[in-house]
């Protein structure tokens, strides 16, 4: 397979597909495994949660071995863990929590590692940004120092977002200040929030993990939960709820343009490509 690497709670780099430590095909990964509910001719309670694969890892070095598993270790007692990378797009936050030796030869080293994948599905992250929109009543059009023999407009930002994935995709806002109860519109849906971002801040609006958030950063890097802020509506699908995750195809955005702001949003899939 392509570049794995393991890279610890403590920001330790492991790489897992090179000729010193190699886990062949790591063919486990791709592999997916949702749980479900059957019904009568129908399934329900489709969700993805976490789970145990096996991959045989050949360790060259026994000082490498070592300390590969004492990382291991330490994320896994201590309950920090550390993220899987797939070819620096597709990650997942993962424990190693078992370690077989298989054989010892020399300095070389073969082992089976239990590594659990704590999402449940892989996500590759996508960003984009939304600048500032100035008056556009009296600037459409360039003001140029000659007349010229036809009028010359203004680009705009972009007011339209394409997400190609399978299926809808979890999403994290950061709000620059200042923005005044901020609103943003994507597709059916608003994003809106009753408070007041101050110049030099922003608003980290994150619905890509388990636990959601709502973080205000001052420019002075002074850090308050404001998950209060958050207009939840009655949840995912009222039309306005601020976690809403962005449906795939092409969505239009509107908003006051009195603020800029970046959209992350994850494109998930259970197991990893087999065409990479």
């Amino acid at each position: 397979m392509r570049k794995l690497k393991y890279v610890s709670s403590r920001g330790n780099i492991f790489e897992l597909d090179v000729p010193e430590a190699s886990i062949g095909t790591g063919t486990s990964l791709r592999g997916y495994k949702p749980s479900y509910t059957l019904g009568t001719h129908s399934i329900s309670g489709i969700t993805s949660n976490a789970q145990e694969v096996a991959l045989d890892l050949f360790v060259e070095g026994l000082e490498l071995a070592e300390k590969m598993s004492q990382e291991f270790e330490f994320d896994f007692n201590r309950q920090q863990p550390g993220e899987l990378v797939f070819n620096n797009e597709w990650r997942q936050n993962a424990y190693i929590a078992k370690s077989e030796n298989q054989s010892v030869f020399h300095d070389q080293a073969s082992v089976t590692l239990t590594v659990i994948l704590l999402d449940g599905a892989w996500h590759k992250s996508h960003v984009k940004s939304f600048d500032i929109v100035r008056d556009e009543a009296q600037s459409d059009w360039l003001n140029l120092p000659t007349n010229a023999p036809y009028n010359l407009g203004i680009t705009r930002p972009p007011k339209s977002l394409e997400i190609q994935a399978l299926s809808e995709c979890p999403v994290k806002f950061i709000i620059y200040g200042a923005a005044l109860q901020p609103r943003i519109v994507i597709g059916d849906n608003t994003y809106s929030f009753t408070l007041t971002v101050p110049a030099g801040g922003r608003l980290v609006v994150d619905g890509t993990k388990a636990r959601k958030s709502i973080t205000l950063v001052t420019e002075t890097g002074d850090i308050s939960d404001r998950f209060d802020a958050g207009n939840r509506g009655s949840g995912k699908g009222s039309g306005n709820y601020c976690f809403e995750p962005l449906k795939t195809g092409y969505q239009n955005i509107s908003w006051d343009g009195t603020f800029g702001f970046d959209i992350e949003w994850w494109e998930t899939r259970g197991g990893l490509p087999w065409n990479s």
